[in-house]
């Protein structure tokens, strides 16, 4: 397979978990009359993002407009808040990948740098939200932050904690998949050598 038609398949496949999960947490996983909320799209966005830098994004924008669609239609939201809130979310997000050029042999092996990563992709949205709402005349910026974090997603962060902890054992998933294709090509080159020089010597 291309490595360009596996990069469309792969967005595609996290696009689809996005938009599934978002969907399901607002039917099912939330309950307005104890602000209980709960969601795996912020932990798959994060994966995405490991695994496609900046394109990661890409996904999580068109399924936060397929969510608006959703909040507006199903539930009544107010039009304009729905959608400057949920796409607001995403002015932001550029800041994990440009970490992640850092940190991206770490970002898997150290569990302090995940979490601290899956954390700030949370607050990222928070503050893209916040910040987004500014333009609508709701100016308690940092409340809407404090209410986002701690109110909204908070036991999806906790879940979340402990979810990217375990995937974290599985090989291929929280990677970066250009580096991590390119360095299992160089092992297998590195193999081939090997096979042809006891071939030569023998």
């Amino acid at each position: 397979m291309q490595y360009s038609m596996y990069r469309r398949m792969d967005l595609f496949i996290f696009l689809i978990l996005m938009v599934f999960s978002s969907v399901v947490s607002l039917f099912v996983f939330t309950n307005k009359s104890f602000q209980f909320y709960f969601s795996f799209t912020v932990l798959v966005l994060f994966i995405t993002l490991v695994r496609w830098n900046y394109l990661g994004i890409l996904p999580y924008f068109i399924s936060q407009i397929i969510v608006s669609i959703v909040q507006i239609y199903f539930f009544q939201t107010e039009i304009a808040i729905t959608l400057v809130a949920n796409l607001g979310s995403v002015v932001f997000l550029f800041v994990i990948p440009l970490i992640l050029t850092k940190y991206k042999k770490e970002v898997r092996k150290n569990p302090l740098v995940l979490l601290s990563l899956l954390l700030l992709t949370y607050v990222l949205i928070g503050i893209g939200e916040g910040f987004s709402l500014l333009f609508l005349g709701d100016f308690n910026f940092l409340g809407n932050i404090v209410f986002y974090i701690f109110n909204q997603e908070i036991y999806s962060i906790v879940i979340s904690f402990v979810l990217i902890l375990l995937l974290r054992s599985i090989d291929n998933l929280i990677v970066n998949v250009k580096n991590h294709l390119k360095m299992n090509q160089e092992e297998g080159d590195e193999q081939w050598k090997v096979l042809e020089n006891d071939k030569t010597q023998n």
